[in-house]
Order: C-alpha cells, then sequence, then structure tokens
C-alpha cells in the first residue's frame, strides 16, 4: 500500500492512505514523520509515549523556493513511518529543494550537514 496526498494553496492537507506499523513498547520515539512544505520549512514529528507527538524543525527556510522530497538517511521502506530505534536509528534526514539543491541534515540538531548543488542541461 502506498501514500496519495493532496495539499492546497489554503493549507489545507490531505492523505489518502499511509502505511503504518504499530512500534515496539521498548522502543522509544520509533514512529517519525518528516515533512517539507512550500514556504520552505522541513518538519520533524517524533511520536510520544502519550500519544502525543514532539515537533522540531530543520534550520529556517531549509530551500528558500520550497521543499520538493525529504527522505530518511539511511534509507527506510518507501512510505514507511516506522523505525527500528535500536536496529537502524535515525539520525540525519535529506531533502531536495525548488533551489536546485540537495541537503543533508543532522536530523537531532537541525542543522545542514552538506549542501549539493543539482544543475539541469
Amino acid at each position: 500500500m502506498g501514500a496519495m496526498g493532496w495539499a492546497s494553496l489554503s493549507r489545507n492537507t490531505k492523505i489518502w492512505m499511509l502505511r503504518w506499523k504499530e512500534g515496539n513498547q521498548n522502543e522509544s520515539g520509533c514512529v517519525v514523520l518528516a515533512c517539507g512544505s512550500s514556504d520552505a520549512n522541513i518538519s520533524v514529528f517524533t511520536a510520544r509515549a502519550d500519544g502525543g507527538w514532539d515537533t522540531s524543525s530543520m534550520d529556517d527556510e531549509a530551500h528558500p523556493v520550497g521543499v520538493r522530497s525529504v527522505s530518511w538517511a539511511p534509507s527506510t521502506a518507501p512510505g514507511a513511518l516506522v523505525c527500528s530505534a535500536l536496529l537502524h536509528p535515525l539520525h540525519n534526514l535529506c531533502s531536495g529543494g525548488c533551489d536546485n539543491t540537495v541537503k543533508l541534515w543532522k536530523l537531532h540538531h537541525g542543522t545542514s550537514l552538506h549542501t549539493f548543488s543539482v544543475y539541469f542541461t
């Protein structure tokens, strides 16, 4: 099962399908969701044991013209929201932007480790 989403300029977002798996109760913070937006920001949501979510963000204006994609590094299964915090902890996030750059982020610090410029001919 894949995921399909929809967003509008009025800041409404709908997610039609997600792949979901319950995390192991002994793993803390094993459900993590990252999203990029056209307002240049990247937000990371981590599930808490009480059912709430902790929110953090990468440095202001991750990609000034808008964020096109985000991916975990090391990668997880496409569309996955769950990782094994013990076997494969999430440390880095990659993002692609409309500014022709790909950035590697240190997840828990919200800082950019490296920026790759991408040029198309």
